[in-house]
């Protein structure tokens, strides 16, 4: 009989155990899902945060003198005094086919185009230099700080 009163008293204290547990454990499910949904808008609102910040740099930039300087020498085609402006010319097709010349040869067929440098140098008169687009941007760079022929 003792036995049965120990037996019947464990099932009993078990069941209370499980009956008070359950809503513990759903109480923690419903808290971490709070929680991950928490992080998760704290994740967006930083990213929005960032955005803004970003927008009120770009719109403050906007505001400044130099990017009034920028779109005025882009749209108007203002320059500052003493400043000289290259003019890049698309290069004209040729019939021979050079345009089709890949790799290495391209490279020497750069080499063997014409040195002439009067057609280079016709508008540096006016403050701007014209430039043939046949040139590499090392060697138009170097034509225009240091004034020599170099392709």
């Amino acid at each position: 009989m003792r036995l049965i009163l120990i037996i019947l008293t464990i099932i009993v204290l078990s069941g209370a155990i499980i009956f008070i547990s359950e809503p513990i454990v759903k109480e923690f499910h419903r808290s971490r899902a709070i929680q991950q949904e928490i992080d998760s808008l704290q994740k967006q609102a930083d990213k929005m945060e960032m955005e803004n910040k970003s927008l009120r740099d770009k719109i403050e930039y906007l505001k400044s003198d130099d990017y009034k300087k920028l779109v005025a020498k882009d749209r108007l085609n203002l320059r500052n005094p003493g400043e000289k402006v290259v003019v890049v010319q698309p290069e004209t097709e040729n019939s021979s086919g050079d345009n089709d010349i890949s790799g290495e040869a391209q490279g020497n067929s750069l080499e063997n185009k014409k040195t002439d440098n009067n057609h280079d140098n016709a508008n540096e008169g006016n403050g701007s230099l014209v430039v043939d687009a046949g040139w590499s941007n090392f060697g138009k760079w170097w034509k225009y700080l240091f004034g020599s022929a170099r392709r």
